[in-house]
């Protein structure tokens, strides 16, 4: 369970400027420093009978660790690797002036064996780590995660940081997942050319906890901007909160991020555009970011509920598809699975019988109607009306898909009314156009992908509480395009 947040100095004086956290991280970033730097070690495996000088070091740029191995008896291919150094499943150590670094077979991405002797062949590690597993639990815990450049997390609420004598006013997000706590901030040094997006969590915790919780936060942070943040991790322990002291470093190396800067909230923009309509005075109660409390539910529900955090890695990741088919396709599986987590939450508001005695007693009569003819048709046949039976009072797919919207008061125009309807036809690969019109309908197809994204983004956001304003897709893409804008660039939700 998670405790009270501590006081991490909420009022910190800068030149008379008041400061809501401060944070440190100096020692965090040393001891990455040390991790990916070039170190002669020695690696000990008894049950292969090894003991041999490796190196290993994270060149700049580079998403692993890069090892040497000196053999004088040479090895080739897997499975002499496999007999003499290393076994699946089986972890390794490199030890070095009392320092223990770990990795195992699993971590291996490839392996390269010169046919020279003495041979010096390489290994590439996605994970390398110091100290025993163990030794992570309990502990205050950080994630480093390295950034080509800045990272916008203003589409939240947010509060001012203090780190490395620098005051960043919106610079930093509170959350609470499950009862803990965290911080999210972006460090930057403009003169290194170092960037990193860091998660520190506020109580001690399992390492297990920790990084299930982080992972929730960058899939819903990815939801939110389209930039889904998975590249390269670097986990940090420590007993001091303020991270003076680093015990333990993990690296592990993940999937390709995916940039794509499609934010569904955005404050500065909609302040804009209601100056520019001339409307500030009307809206300007929901120029706001999102709520933290609304935030934490996201997060929550993302971590929560595994169906909602695979829709909301589907939308982020369906804005790196080029063929726009595909693209409709993908966002036709969102929409369908949101709807269907929104239904299994109501679905005695909407099946077609709301008397739940009533519908049983017509399911009871018509299973004992089937039961007579049990003799006289095939045991498939029964076994399809019997299912069709147990479905009888569930709603058609369609009314499923536009429920959610009646349920959260979003009015759906004409055009997006008949996009729902053709969105089984983008399910099995075809369009509502001939297939002779595709080449001339390009605008139109992304016009409708555009509908269906700004449809999930709205159910996405009002599954979690959220109530405020939203990008609407079309109405951006036909400004982008210089096509008639017949669609306003916001809407509230």
């Amino acid at each position: 369970m998670g405790k009270k947040i501590r006081n991490y100095k909420k009022i910190a004086m800068i030149d008379h400027l008041k400061v809501d956290i401060e944070k440190h991280t100096y020692e965090s970033l040393r001891k990455i420093k040390e991790l990916d730097s070039e170190k002669a070690l020695k690696l000990i495996n008894k049950s292969k009978n090894i003991d041999s000088i490796i190196t290993i070091e994270k060149e700049q740029d580079c998403d692993y660790f890069k090892c040497k191995l000196f053999l004088e008896t040479p090895i080739f291919g897997l499975e002499e690797f496999k007999d003499n150094i290393l076994e699946e499943d089986e972890s390794m150590s490199f030890y070095q002036l009392g320092n223990v670094y770990n990795s195992d077979y699993n971590s291996i991405i490839k392996v390269n064996f010169p046919f020279k002797i003495p041979q010096i062949f390489k290994l590439y590690l996605s994970k390398v780590y110091t100290g025993s597993l163990e030794n992570y639990d309990n502990k205050f815990q950080r994630l480093m995660i390295p950034l080509e450049k800045e990272f916008d997390i203003h589409m939240m609420t947010t509060k001012s940081v203090k780190y490395d004598e620098k005051v960043v006013f919106q610079g930093i997000i509170e959350v609470n997942i499950n009862l803990f706590n965290y911080h999210i901030f972006l460090y930057s040094n403009n003169e290194s050319k170092q960037f990193f997006l860091i998660i520190d969590g506020l109580e001690k915790q399992s390492f297990i906890n920790f990084k299930n919780s982080c992972e929730a936060i960058l899939i819903s942070l990815g939801f939110l901007t389209g930039n889904l943040i998975l590249h390269q991790y670097y986990f940090l322990t420590s007993e001091d909160h303020f991270f003076n002291k680093v015990e333990n470093i993990f690296f592990q190396k993940n999937k390709s991020n995916i940039f794509s800067n499609n934010r569904i909230i955005d404050q500065s923009r909609f302040l804009d555009y209601l100056r520019q309509i001339e409307q500030e005075t009307k809206y300007k109660p929901w120029v706001k970011p999102m709520p933290k409390n609304t935030f934490d539910n996201l997060c929550s529900t993302v971590l929560n509920n595994s169906i909602y955090a695979r829709c909301c890695q589907i939308i982020t990741e369906a804005d790196q598809t080029k063929h726009d088919l595909l693209k409709a396709g993908i966002f036709s599986i969102a929409l369908e699975t949101i709807s269907g987590l929104i239904y299994e939450d109501n679905k005695e508001k909407i099946n077609p019988i709301q008397d739940k005695g009533k519908a049983r007693l017509i399911r009871h009569k018509l299973q004992k109607a089937l039961e007579e003819f049990n003799q006289k048709i095939p045991e498939e046949a029964l076994k399809i009306y019997t299912a069709k039976i147990n479905e009888l009072n569930k709603p058609t797919n369609s009314k499923k898909l536009s429920y959610p919207f009646q349920l959260y008061k979003i009015k759906l125009s004409v055009e997006e009314i008949e996009i729902l309807n053709h969105r089984n036809k983008f399910l099995h690969g075809t369009s509502p156009f001939e297939e002779t019109e595709l080449i001339d309908k390009k605008y139109e197809l992304k016009f409708i992908i555009a509908h269906l994204k700004f449809m999930i983004n709205c159910l996405m956001l009002k599954y979690v509480g959220y109530s405020g304003h939203i990008v609407n897709n079309p109405g951006f893409m036909e400004y982008n395009t210089k096509k008639t804008v017949s669609n306003h660039l916001f809407k509230i939700i």
